[in-house]
């Protein structure tokens, strides 16, 4: 299981470019072009920080999406026992 990461951290002392040694643990195509740009021009701490933003903003959507999928489930939860309720109360009055 150890392994797989270790063979990859043995790249970085093949002196492999940044964004191929993250390419190769598995992150975005987005993330590694972005650092193979930042390699490129030379500027890899903006590169950096424009990554972070991109990965907190991808966190918080997904956040979102989350809290929006769990607010539906109990929707649907609470409206379907509210919806039992009231057949219960039209058999009890029959």
């Amino acid at each position: 299981m150890l392994e797989k990461p270790v063979e990859k951290m043995k790249e970085v002392s093949n002196r492999k470019a940044f964004s191929d040694i993250m390419a190769k643990f598995s992150f975005s195509d987005n993330v590694v072009t972005q650092l193979s740009l930042a390699e490129l021009h030379g500027n890899l701490s903006l590169g950096l920080s424009k990554i972070e933003e991109y990965l907190e903003n991808i966190s918080k959507s997904q956040e979102k999406v989350n809290r929006s999928g769990d607010l539906s489930i109990y929707f649907i939860h609470f409206s379907s026992v509210y919806y039992v309720r009231i057949a219960q109360l039209i058999c009890y009055r029959s």
